[in-house]
């Protein structure tokens, strides 16, 4: 058994790179191109592996002393019984051996997959980028591409912190763009979340002046007066009735009529 322990599978200490993973070093990059922090990896990796040991720890193997004792008690020779314990024990070692390479290994993926998606969302933003490039909406050059990383490497809490134009622009391409909708419209969602639009009154939301039915909603509601507003996206500007207003004269004769673009 001394002999079996003392094999170079059983030693400690020293380089991982030691025994059948000799001569292979650390990578840091993938076949892609797509580089890794090795070190990082084998850190997060061990503190998974620890948290694992101690909330489901695999038990030692330990030395079947019963079953030895039993086959000397009934009579079996003794180098028999402890050759027989002997090999049951190896059994379960290697088994427990098993077990615990597995569980390296699930931290080591765990550990890796962390990192490689990470990674995937770098990929993608590069792919953002360049196809930002590509459609013309930011020049290629260096410029450009600081401009375009800026933009899309922006998270959902991050675009919030963002200028009130990355925001407007954002929020226009992710639901009004190829919609028929209008800059308008995500100018009014963005400065209204701002509290930007300067309706000390009620605000009456998006209307289209162009189409009848949004003029006669302003004109034949009871409840819009002074200080009440909408904005007209058409044109995109905000509308506020004045005091002694005519609410059905959409002229600047009755509403104070402030562009959006002003407010930001």
């Amino acid at each position: 058994m001394s002999r079996t322990l003392r094999r170079p599978m059983f030693r400690r200490g020293g380089p991982a790179n030691d025994g059948i993973m000799s001569g292979i070093e650390d990578r840091e990059k993938l076949a892609n191109g797509t580089s890794l922090d090795v070190d990082r990896a084998r850190l997060e990796s061990m503190a998974i592996s620890n948290i694992m040991d101690e909330l489901a720890p695999i038990p030692k193997t330990r030395l079947p002393l019963g079953s030895v004792g039993f086959a000397l008690a009934s009579g079996v020779d003794p180098i028999q019984a402890l050759g027989a314990g002997y090999q049951q024990f190896i059994k379960k070692d290697d088994a427990r051996q098993l077990a615990l390479a597995k569980r390296k290994q699930a931290a080591v993926s765990t550990a890796l997959g962390s990192q490689l998606s990470k990674k995937g969302s770098k990929i993608a933003l590069e792919k953002m980028i360049d196809l930002s490039i590509k459609s013309g909406e930011f020049p290629d050059t260096p410029e450009g591409r600081a401009a375009a990383f800026k933009k899309y490497s922006l998270s959902a809490t991050d675009i919030e912190r963002g200028s009130t134009r990355d925001q407007i622009s954002d929020r226009f391409k992710t639901f009004y763009s190829g919609t028929g909708g209008t800059e308008a419209e995500a100018e009014y969602d963005i400065l209204k979340r701002q509290g930007k639009l300067g309706i000390k009154g009620t605000d009456f939301g998006k209307k289209d002046l162009s189409f009848k039915a949004d003029r006669e909603d302003i004109a034949d509601n009871e409840n819009f007066g002074p200080g009440d507003g909408f904005v007209d996206i058409g044109s995109g500007k905000v509308y506020i009735l004045k005091p002694g207003g005519n609410k059905d004269d959409f002229t600047s004769n009755s509403y104070d009529i402030i562009d959006l673009k002003s407010l930001y």
